[in-house]
């Protein structure tokens, strides 16, 4: 069975290396990430990188990055995906860029 976490809800700020950031620990190895946004008028754009750690979080390594690009509903915007069979302790995803009308981010895994 596949389950599934929503890592970002809404993001509308970016977030530094050090900042808390959502994780998820994971003993799979076939893990898979989603991210979309929206803005409340016009287009922008979200970068979210894909993150791993191996040393409990305290240490993160980009192993993807998503770039979107966004309208006022999902279906008329850009949804970006990453899959990998790394098999790393810890995963999440970090917005890194964001513009655009109080343009917000969300973000899933599944493994």
């Amino acid at each position: 069975m596949v389950k599934t976490s929503k890592l970002l809800n809404g993001v509308v700020a970016t977030a530094a290396i050090g900042d808390a950031v959502p994780f998820i620990k994971t003993t799979r190895s076939r893990k898979s990430f989603l991210a979309n946004g929206v803005t409340t008028a016009g287009a922008g754009s979200a970068t979210v990188l894909v993150e791993a750690s191996n040393d409990g979080g305290l240490s993160w390594i980009t192993v993807a990055t998503l770039t979107l690009t966004t309208a006022t509903t999902l279906a008329a915007g850009v949804h970006a995906g990453y899959a990998t069979d790394a098999a790393y302790e810890m995963f999440r995803l970090r917005v890194t860029a964001i513009a655009g009308t109080n343009c917000a981010v969300n973000g899933w895994s599944a493994n």
